[in-house]
Parts: C-alpha cells; structure tokens; sequence
C-alpha cells in the first residue's frame, strides 16, 4: 500500500508541476516535463521509496530471539 502511495504523489507532483511551469513561464512542456521529473525523482520518489517504504526494519535481541519461533529448522525431507 505504501508503495501505490508514493506512485500515486509521484505522478500527481509531476502533472501539476508540468501544468505550473508550462502556464506559469510559458516552458515547453516537454522541457518542464524533464525538469519536474528529475526534481521528483530525486527529491520525492527517491527518500520516499529508501526510508519509507523499502526501510530496514532493525529488531532487538529479545525480538530477534522471539521471531525464531515462528520459523521451523527443516527436516531432512524439506531439505531435499
């Protein structure tokens, strides 16, 4: 969900940013489209996706250790 999020602020940032600079400094769009995209990319879509979406979930020892009981060692059947 968080993904579709940030896709979706990302190609509404991108939209009115093109529509702003095309009607505002009469820009070609296809110019303000390269500018605004670059722009969001780095300064939106990029942290965004680093530290929000993609981020490391770092767990302490007594979770870590409370974590390894959900998971089961396989036997000799499953490794095979």
């Amino acid at each position: 969900m968080r993904f579709f999020t940030v896709v979706l602020g990302s190609i509404s940032l991108k939209s009115a940013g093109t529509y702003l600079l095309h009607r505002s400094l009469n820009l070609d769009y296809k110019l303000g489209r390269l500018l605004i995209d670059s722009i969001v990319s780095y300064g939106f879509n990029y942290p965004l996706m680093k530290y929000w979406v993609f981020k490391i979930n770092k767990l302490g020892i007594s979770e870590a250790e409370e974590e390894e009981d959900y998971f089961e060692t396989p036997g000799e059947e499953q490794r095979v």
